[in-house]
């Protein structure tokens, strides 16, 4: 058997499936925190951050004010990073934003941080809107952050070109097994 084959079907198929979860840039885990009788609805969101980044570039986190309310920064990034942070208002309305912006290049990495805040909208939060920005505060990218939880589907094309060097090897290796002898 011929198992640097299988080994280089296994890394491809690792490679492939790496690159798809790449596309989820920041996740969450939403934390319901046990409130006296009568007290606002207090939740904490900690989120996972998995991105290289350069000197001056960041993220934003968007909050509606018809869900969050009293933003606290309860965790911060470390001391590579410089955080800012305004309340959603909905008087206004204005949307709160949570920013980071990196004082150093920083190489791909889980950071982990934390915010605190008031459900105000009833039901669970799901997920909030971000978007990276370059060093020159351009949004190169947005979407929508994912749940630690939740593992994304790998997509079909994606398995289908990973699979298909191993199905045509097993095939010719059946047909090996199979062939009369000489």
């Amino acid at each position: 058997m011929n198992y640097k084959k299988i080994l280089a079907v296994l890394g491809l198929s690792t490679s492939l499936y790496s690159a798809c979860l790449a596309h989820a840039a920041i996740q969450y885990q939403l934390i319901d925190i046990p409130d006296p009788v009568g007290s606002p609805d207090t939740m904490e969101l900690v989120y996972q951050v998995d991105n290289a980044f350069t000197a001056f570039s960041g993220f934003n986190l968007i909050y509606s004010p018809a869900q969050f309310a009293d933003l606290q920064l309860t965790v911060p990034l470390d001391a590579n990073w410089f955080p800012s942070l305004s309340q959603p208002d909905a008087g206004a309305p204005f949307d709160g934003l949570l920013s980071y912006q990196a004082l150093t290049d920083l190489p791909a990495g889980i950071r982990t941080f934390t915010v605190t805040f008031t459900n105000v909208g009833g039901g669970k939060p799901g997920a909030q809107t971000y978007e990276l920005f370059d060093e020159s505060f351009n949004v190169v990218s947005s979407g929508q952050t994912t749940p630690m939880a939740a593992v994304p589907e790998l997509p079909s094309g994606a398995m289908l070109a990973a699979a298909l060097p191993l199905i045509g090897w097993l095939a010719r290796r059946r047909h090996q097994w199979q062939a009369p002898p000489r």
